[in-house]
């Protein structure tokens, strides 16, 4: 009995454990950026969009996990709509504590103006701050010929 009992309670922490290291995926919809520059307006399916003609900057909110085990990793994807034909959509992942220190990833932009969604990849970044906070920022261009470039939505992967 007493082998059966140390049995179940080292298995019940292997399946903790592979709990703890089970990331973290989550979707939100364009519309949870807020402008921290310029005018962003959300739309009835979720997305947020750019309908001035000058450039607004997107913060879009990750929620961090701090379940089992602190989230330290974190990368994003960014789907986009870019209709100018002159500016691209472009984005950063980050990181930042209220001591004031940011990781970010390196920018990455649209590739041109199109019709059709795009997909923005961020790479990983890393940091072990527990009072950190995760968020992606996007430069949105204004209007090109009356159509207005969006962020659609946005996926998070923390681990």
């Amino acid at each position: 009995m007493k082998k059966l009992i140390s049995t179940l309670f080292a298995l019940s922490f292997v399946g903790a454990a592979s709990i703890a290291l089970a990331d973290v995926t989550a979707n939100t919809p364009g519309a949870s950026c807020v402008a921290a520059s310029g005018t962003l307006i959300n739309g009835t399916a979720g997305e947020s969009a750019n309908l001035s003609t000058s450039a607004a900057t997107a913060v879009c909110p990750i929620d961090r996990s701090l379940g089992t085990s602190l989230s330290t990793k974190v990368s994003a994807t960014v789907w986009v709509l870019d209709e100018n034909t002159t500016q691209n959509v472009c984005c950063t992942l980050n990181s930042k504590n209220p001591g004031g220190a940011l990781v970010s990833s390196p920018q990455v932009c649209s590739t041109g103006s199109s019709s059709g969604y795009q997909s923005i990849p961020l790479a990983q970044i890393t940091d072990g701050y527990t009072y950190s906070h995760f968020y992606i920022s996007c430069s949105v261009p204004g209007t090109d010929s009356g159509q207005a470039s969006k962020i659609l939505t946005y996926r998070s992967v923390q681990n």
